[in-house]
């Protein structure tokens, strides 16, 4: 059987730094828990064969440190730049905006997206498609992080009419 493991980047830089967000490295604290996790996968007998990651900083950093824990070559570690996950939702808000219910679909499969409700979101961009309507707006994007400074869970929400 074959097994995968995700592993999300943990604490970086703050947003409010004058840097991209692809450009935010990991900070001490998200070095040490990356360092942390990986230790215990390797206690637990786990030997990931294969590294792939988002080719933002602080996610190759993360891999980095995983390959190190696990004697991997960081030169095999593969960077693909399609994984960043900003473009992930940028994508879903986009099939959305376009009223393409199958884009949304695929997106969510494709990059294993969480969303809540996206077969009721799928659902109404059929209905809204039947009963003529053009295009959606995003009027509003933001994430539990603006609110809580804390990127322990981070949600995103976002606020789309359909005209």
């Amino acid at each position: 059987m074959k097994m995968i493991y995700l592993v999300r980047h943990a604490a970086a830089a703050d947003r409010s730094e004058p840097i991209s967000d692809f450009d935010r490295p990991l900070i001490e604290k998200g070095k040490k828990e990356s360092q942390k996790m990986a230790n215990l996968l390797k206690s637990q007998g786990i030997k990931p064969q294969i590294y792939l990651s988002s080719s933002a900083i602080r996610a190759v950093e993360t891999a980095q440190i995983f390959a190190k824990t696990f004697g991997y070559p960081k030169s095999k570690i593969i960077l693909d730049e399609k994984i960043y996950s900003s473009s992930s939702g940028s994508t879903f808000i986009d099939s959305i905006k376009k009223l393409k219910p199958e884009d949304l679909i695929k997106t969510c499969d494709e990059k294993r997206l969480t969303i809540c409700g996206y077969g009721t979101i799928a659902s109404m961009l059929f209905a809204a498609k039947n009963l003529n309507a053009k295009k959606g707006e995003l009027i509003n994007y933001s994430t539990s992080f603006d609110v809580s400074r804390s990127l322990d869970a981070v949600v995103g929400y976002a606020g789309i009419v359909i005209v």
